[in-house]
């Protein structure tokens, strides 16, 4: 069948069909929708598929047209889809609802967008630089500080004395707000720190001085984002009384301490060593992905990229959520987050637009370069979702393909394979 069909060019990565259909055309088209759907068909006195034509067309006129306009319309923007090796990235839209002609042709314009075209520039090359990475003896210092933080133990003080800084005290204490009750705990543990969070910031701060068997009294007021909404920025006065107090005691460094941290090594040398070596294998893991992400920015800035508008859209969106949950999650109100809503559309706006235009240039140059994605590169990917599911790696790739989202996986393997070939074919000076 001829198609007569205009490719005119709304935006970039927007197209307009003009499509006309002959006469002709559109009668084999319905000639063929009534021999596929008389054979179904069921009419009173007439076994399934053996009505006469003529009462077939009087009973299912309208479903008969409007089943050859369908079919006839998907099967010609397929074709013209094909034939210009378009990729449209959404549902066609037709621009009227279609009509069938009693006679002369089916004409109709339909709509859709597509992925852009991306022209690649010469991405070989590319001059990037990575920074040395060095260990200093003070970052060593303080990760020993914090083993030994972790495995402290608490006791109390050989002699009495007031609470300090460091110290968990027990204790026993009522809040009040304008006289009313609003919380109470007894035998509660509490680090004397501007740290603490519980029962409200800035109590555990007050507690220094206290003794053990002393009652005081707090005032606190409560953060404005307080979980508590109905203490929300409320002056809290608090009756405290001390019931234990406990110092923190840091185990010895020395190798004995070393030994039953780690079997593998024995001696405080062997441990210093050790968190070096870890500190530099980390800080090469960040400069390697800060080089990978100096490079993906170098490839956007390089490629006029046109975007489809609703691929941006709809990565701008969950950005968004995304961004809302997390800010929910770290406590902030939920109306808050909405009055910020509008700000933190326009500023991930930006930000999805960067990951758009840098996975199609990405796409492009695994084209270029024949990369593709093994199932040992989407090992990884399905291993991270295994372990946030706690289901086996099996059962995460069935539900993948359940969903049809495997091959997303895939498209992210070789997004990152590539990026990783551009890095390796680029002029790396160390500053």
């Amino acid at each position: 069948m001829p198609i007569n069909a205009t490719i005119k060019t709304k935006t970039p990565c927007e197209v307009l069909l003009d499509i006309t259909v002959g006469a002709e055309d559109v009668t084999a088209a319905y000639e063929r929708t009534v021999a596929r759907l008389g054979k179904q068909a069921e009419l009173p006195g007439f076994r399934i598929g053996k009505a006469p034509r003529p009462l077939l067309e009087q009973q299912f006129k309208k479903v008969l047209r409007s089943t050859t306009l369908e079919d006839l319309s998907l099967a010609i923007i397929r074709a013209v889809v094909k034939k210009h090796a378009l990729k449209p990235i959404t549902s066609p839209q037709l621009d009227k609802e279609l009509d069938y002609p009693d006679d002369g042709p089916l004409q109709f314009a339909v709509s859709f967008e597509i992925e852009p075209t991306v022209h690649l520039k010469n991405y070989k090359g590319l001059a990037l630089s990575k920074r040395p990475v060095t260990v200093a003896s003070a970052d060593v210092d303080k990760t020993i500080d914090a083993l030994l933080d972790q495995h402290a133990t608490f006791a109390e003080p050989a002699e009495a004395r007031a609470a300090q800084f460091g110290d968990w005290l027990v204790v026993d204490y009522i809040g009040r707000v304008d006289g009313q009750e609003v919380m109470k705990r007894e035998n509660a543990w509490t680090e004397v720190s501007s740290n603490a969070r519980l029962p409200v910031p800035g109590f555990g701060e007050q507690l220094a001085g206290m003794k053990n068997g002393e009652t005081q009294e707090i005032t606190v007021t409560a953060p404005t984002d307080y979980f508590r909404n109905e203490l929300a920025g409320k002056t809290i006065v608090f009756s405290v009384t001390c019931r234990q107090l406990q110092e923190r005691r840091r185990p010895l460094l020395d190798d004995e301490f070393v030994k039953k941290l780690n079997p593998n090594l024995t001696s405080v040398q062997a441990l210093r060593d050790d968190i070096e070596k870890n500190h530099k294998s980390y800080g090469e893991a960040n400069e390697q992905r800060r080089v990978r992400d100096l490079a993906a920015e170098a490839l956007v800035r390089m490629h006029d990229v046109p975007l489809p508008p609703s691929a941006l859209q709809s990565r701008t969106r969950r950005l968004v959520e995304s961004e809302a949950q997390r800010r929910l999650r770290a406590g902030e109100k939920e109306d808050e987050i909405k009055k910020q809503i509008g700000d933190m559309t326009k500023q991930l706006a930006e930000v999805a637009a960067m990951q758009l235009r840098s996975e199609y240039i990405l796409h492009a140059i695994a084209e270029a370069e024949s990369i593709a994605a093994t199932e040992e590169d989407i090992q990884p990917q399905l291993q991270e979702y295994a372990e946030a599911f706690r289901r086996d790696i099996t059962w995460v790739r069935r539900m993948f393909e359940r969903e049809g989202h495997i091959d997303a996986l895939y498209e992210e393997a070789r997004a990152r394979k590539a990026l990783e070939w551009v890095v390796a074919h680029a002029v790396i000076t160390e500053k």
